[in-house]
């Protein structure tokens, strides 16, 4: 891919500030951030509270205004919420009265797609998360990774360029999480999705980013962007990784203060 191509299809954050008023009081959460994502790159932001890292994914998303500055995906300008960006929540926000198939659906029927269309893509879906027998069971009835599974095929239903995730792991306990990162990273090497997640786990951004983004606490802004040069499959006993993790760690603490 060529450098003009790269920069057509890429996602560009260009001066991006925000600010919340507290008591009365002007905050500011980041200021003049700048980044560029290429396509298809697994990116990870981690920081800690209060660092900006969920506002940011939330601008990107179209689901929060920047107070200045510009991002654009593929060269469009993102103005709100758009079917190129697919968003998937710490807590699954699946509909209790819909079925798994249904919840996966919906926003396919509210895109007047053909059925035979609908059916299709949601088959596939189900087949890559590895839920096609559960497709006609309730949310209630689903497990914490299960139900985060529908909410990843429900993201993609629309085909996006950007699969963006807030944290969607924080809620399991060890094991599920261990086992969904696994499946989150095959579902991106299957669909060849750009991802951008939000986590607080180091040892998670490791294993699964080809980047992580350090957000710095209390100076309003990206800290440093922290490449992950390790072959996949990782293996989180290994030397390299392991001292990946330690830059990365050392990393963190020094923008938090």
């Amino acid at each position: 891919m060529s450098a003009t191509e790269r920069a057509r299809h890429s996602l560009q954050i260009r001066d991006l500030a925000k600010a919340f008023s507290i008591n009365g009081k002007r905050h500011t959460v980041f200021a003049e951030i700048g980044l560029d994502i290429d396509p298809g790159e697994f990116v990870a932001i981690v920081g800690e509270s209060g660092s900006g890292k969920t506002t940011l994914l939330r601008i990107i998303a179209g689901l929060e205004r920047a107070d200045a500055g510009s991002i654009t995906v593929g060269g469009r300008p993102v103005e709100g919420v758009g079917s190129e960006r697919g968003m998937v929540f710490q807590e699954p926000r699946l509909l209790p009265w819909l079925t798994v198939q249904k919840n996966i659906s919906l926003g396919l029927e509210l895109r007047r797609l053909p059925r035979p269309a609908i059916d299709r893509i949601v088959t596939e879906l189900l087949d890559l998360v590895g839920l096609r027998s559960f497709a006609s069971a309730y949310p209630s009835q689903l497990s914490g990774g299960m139900a985060q599974r529908v909410g990843i095929a429900r993201a993609l239903a629309t085909n996006p360029e950007i699969l963006l995730l807030d944290e969607p792991l924080g809620a399991l306990d060890a094991m599920t999480r261990m086992r969904m990162q696994a499946e989150l990273e095959r579902i991106w090497q299957e669909q060849q999705v750009t991802v951008i997640m939000v986590t607080h786990d180091i040892e998670e951004a490791v294993y699964l980013a080809d980047k992580v983004i350090v957000m710095a606490s209390g100076r309003g802004g990206i800290g440093k962007v922290f490449p992950v040069p390790l072959l996949r499959p990782r293996d989180r006993s290994s030397t390299e990784f392991v001292t990946v993790r330690e830059a990365l760690l050392r990393e963190f603490h020094l923008s938090a203060h």
